[in-house]
């Protein structure tokens, strides 16, 4: 029997990709979709692995994307996890370090306003 290789991370950006590749609807999307919603990663689990941050960064850009309730649920608990993660210095942490942790912080934070140029019209 073969493993699988899907992960959150790996799905999250491969949703990312499809939306920016002007594909808005199908059964890929929404089965991905709610894979994102069925494995979200833990907050400790920002602390003890390489791709939490990585990870959140695709799924909260899909999960804009996406728009509606899924967008909702989505946005309020990645801020709540997110924000309860931050160091008392207001840096963040993960298994690579506190400048990449905290620049994806950071950018998770600031998708609803669209500052990244790939929101540009």
């Amino acid at each position: 029997m073969q493993r699988s290789r899907t992960t959150f991370p790996l799905t999250a950006a491969g949703i990312t990709a499809l939306y920016g590749a002007g594909v808005y609807e199908g059964r890929v999307l929404d089965r991905g979709l709610a894979y994102l919603r069925r494995h979200r990663p833990r907050r400790y689990e920002a602390l003890n692995t390489f791709d939490y941050y990585y990870g959140m960064y695709y799924a909260t850009q899909a999960a804009f994307q996406r728009g509606g309730e899924f967008w909702t649920s989505w946005h309020r608990d990645t801020w709540r996890d997110i924000l309860s993660l931050q160091n008392p210095d207001g840096s963040w942490q993960d298994l690579v370090g506190p400048n990449y942790a905290t620049a994806m912080a950071c950018i998770i934070l600031e998708i609803p306003y669209q500052y990244l140029p790939i929101f540009e019209r």
